[in-house]
């Protein structure tokens, strides 16, 4: 099984049929019986509040919410120490300050649900998909990043 963690912004892309999500699509299979696509509760939350921001009606709504229904949600908990790990030294590292394993450029303030959706990928051993360049210093140190550009 491959597994992938889709960041907020590669569901909006879906959501808006953008022809970015179409190669993010193709390039890795997603549509494919042994793709695992999964979201944070993180992306969840972030793309309700989208949605109440930004006024969709009901059918757009209906259309996030069976999106949402085909992905597994990885919700944060305090039983789930490994998740809650991976944020904290994922933050740690991002602010220059994990020990044994230096940033090796000046320190990067992530947005707190940025970690969380890093963390996701970390603990899933999943390829992190995102068109937002705030992952790109963990490439490789945490996860394994699919980046791309908007047009």
């Amino acid at each position: 099984m491959r597994a992938f963690v889709l960041d907020t912004n590669t569901l909006v892309y879906c959501l808006r049929k953008n022809p970015l999500y179409d190669r993010m699509e193709k390039d890795h299979g997603l549509d494919k019986e042994d793709a695992l696509p999964m979201v944070s509760v993180a992306s969840v939350a972030e793309m309700h509040a989208l949605a109440l921001k930004l006024g969709w009606g009901v059918p757009k709504t209906k259309e996030m919410n069976a999106l949402l229904a085909r992905m597994l949600v990885v919700n944060i908990s305090g039983t789930n120490t490994e998740l809650i790990q991976a944020y904290a030294k994922i933050d740690a590292f991002s602010q220059g300050k994990l020990k044994n394993k230096p940033l090796g450029m000046s320190a990067r303030n992530m947005a707190k649900n940025d970690l969380w959706i890093a963390a996701t990928a970390h603990v899933a051993k999943a390829t992190l998909i995102t068109a937002d360049g705030d992952f790109t210093h963990l490439d490789g140190h945490f996860v394994k990043l699919a980046s791309y550009k908007f047009p």
